[in-house]
Parts: C-alpha cells; sequence; structure tokens
C-alpha cells in the first residue's frame, strides 16, 4: 500500500483531490483530524484510526492525511512513502493565516487572545508546531518530546532519503509529473490549487523580526527542505526528457478540463433560471 504524508500548507490538498479524483477513486482513504479535534490528541489516536482503515479496507491502493512515517506499524516501508515539502517560512505564515481565518483549530485562540504571528510562534499552546516537517517525516510522536532535534532530523533526513517519490510545493507541476512517472499511474493528471488562503498576508509585508523568529524556530525544517531540493532536482534532472512529456500532456488535460466546467456551469444555470 502506497502512503502519502500530507502536511499541513503544502498543497497537500491539491494532491489528495488528483489521487482521490482521478487516480485511485474508490481506493484512496483520507485519515485527517476534524475541525475540533486538537492535532496533538488526533496524532496520538491516528494509529487506532489506521488500523480500523486496514481492517476495513476494500482493496484500496492508497491512505493519505495530516500523519507522520510509520503512523501504523504495518505502514513502515519508507519506500511505499511519499510526501510534498514547502519553504518552512512560507509554510508557517500560511498555517497561521489558515488558522486565523479558515475556522481551523486555532482560530478562536488567535481570534480570542489577539495573537499576532509572532506570538502564535511562541504561544504555550502551538510552540510544539516547530518544525512539523521534520517531525511528520521522522515518524517521532509528542512522547518523545514537543522540540525537534537533531536525532529528529537525522531520522527525517534517512526516511525522506529512502521515500519513492517527494515534491517540492513551489514546484507543483514538476512534482506531480515526477509522481506519474514514479507510481506509473494509468491517466494523466490535471490539478487545479485547492484550499488556498486569499487573505494571506504575503511575507514581503510581514515584519523581518517576525521573518528571522521563523527562521530560528523551524531551523530543522529549514535544513530539511533543502536537502529535499536536492533530492527533488536531482530527480527532475535525471527525468527532464520525460517529464516535459508528461507536463505538455497535463497542460492538455487542464485545457478539456476547464472547458467541462464551463460547460456544466451553463448547464447549472440554465436549471436554475
Amino acid at each position: 500500500m502506497k502512503v502519502f504524508i500530507h502536511i499541513p500548507k503544502t498543497a497537500g490538498t491539491t494532491m489528495i483531490d488528483i489521487l482521490s479524483r482521478q487516480i485511485y477513486f474508490k481506493k484512496f482513504r483520507r485519515v485527517n483530524p476534524t475541525r475540533n479535534t486538537h492535532p496533538k490528541e488526533f496524532l496520538s489516536k491516528v494509529e487506532g484510526l489506521l488500523d480500523k482503515e486496514l481492517l476495513a479496507q476494500e482493496n484500496f491502493e492508497i491512505i493519505g492525511g495530516h500523519f507522520g512515517f510509520k503512523a501504523h506499524p504495518e505502514l513502515s516501508n519508507p519506500e511505499d512513502h511519499f510526501t510534498i515539502l514547502r519553504d518552512p517560512v512560507e509554510r508557517v505564515i500560511s498555517e497561521y493565516y489558515f488558522m486565523k481565518y479558515k475556522g481551523m483549530y486555532y482560530q478562536d485562540l488567535i481570534e480570542g487572545e489577539n495573537l499576532s504571528l509572532l506570538d502564535y510562534l511562541h504561544h504555550p499552546e502551538t510552540t510544539y508546531l516547530n518544525n512539523l516537517q521534520t517531525r511528520l517525516i521522522s515518524g517521532e510522536k509528542y512522547e518523545t518530546g514537543e522540540l525537534v532535534t537533531q536525532e529528529m532530523y537525522e531520522k527525517a533526513l534517512s526516511h525522506l532519503e529512502a521515500f519513492k517519490a517527494i515534491g517540492i510545493t513551489e514546484n507543483m507541476k514538476d512534482s506531480i509529473a515526477l509522481f506519474y512517472q514514479k507510481f506509473g499511474w494509468k491517466r494523466i493528471p490535471y490539478y487545479l490549487t485547492s484550499n488556498s488562503n486569499e487573505q494571506k498576508t504575503h511575507r514581503t509585508e510581514i515584519p523581518e523580526s517576525t521573518i528571522k523568529a521563523i527562521e530560528e524556530r523551524e531551523k530543522f525544517d529549514i535544513q530539511l527542505y533543502q536537502q529535499a531540493l536536492e533530492i527533488f532536482q536531482k530527480e527532475v534532472d535525471k527525468q527532464q526528457s520525460k517529464l516535459k512529456i508528461i507536463k505538455k500532456q497535463m497542460g492538455n488535460q487542464g485545457i478539456t478540463y476547464k472547458i467541462y466546467l464551463k460547460i456544466l456551469s451553463k448547464i447549472m444555470h440554465s436549471r436554475l433560471v
């Protein structure tokens, strides 16, 4: 079984849409916390949730969600895993504004205490989210401590190097094309951005002191992201000629899908008139 580690705010929802609606159809399962579930509580219970899914499986081929490596004993082979990483500073900024404006778990906390991004970084209820990409890829649970360590970073890097494939948020076309090539998908995917937040403040508008604070807190994620970029680029260079063909086909798929959406919109409008 293939496993997609959906790190929050890395364009993973776009990837989930592709996996569930275009590639695996009814053979995909998603396991995520609800809006009212504390993220740490979800991670502590995810093995049991996955256990239920695995016991109840109906020939599904892939499972994905906001959980980490080896979230279940049966999902322990790194070569079955893939994920998408994002520039850590951008990811944290996106996380904060998503929480603030999209009704997610910490919206009440942010509004109730009027937390700025800097406040959010160091608030006692949210500091455990430090270096989240490293945390999830390392597979280390919170029982080992709330702060990510050098040992956890090294474990995450070794897992990442063994993953079947990795993608980069800032280069989604190559990422999706690479997944298509690596996993031998039978359908050429198209993609439309999902779950984006137009209310997010641009990085250039955020005080430099806050950016530096993010960089200090996310130092292991920054190191891991740099390593991920090297792994990703090496694979893209190796597969360049094949990926070029796939991306062209993906572009054609996108045009076809947009035409379909326009036709569907007209049909729905005519029924409402």
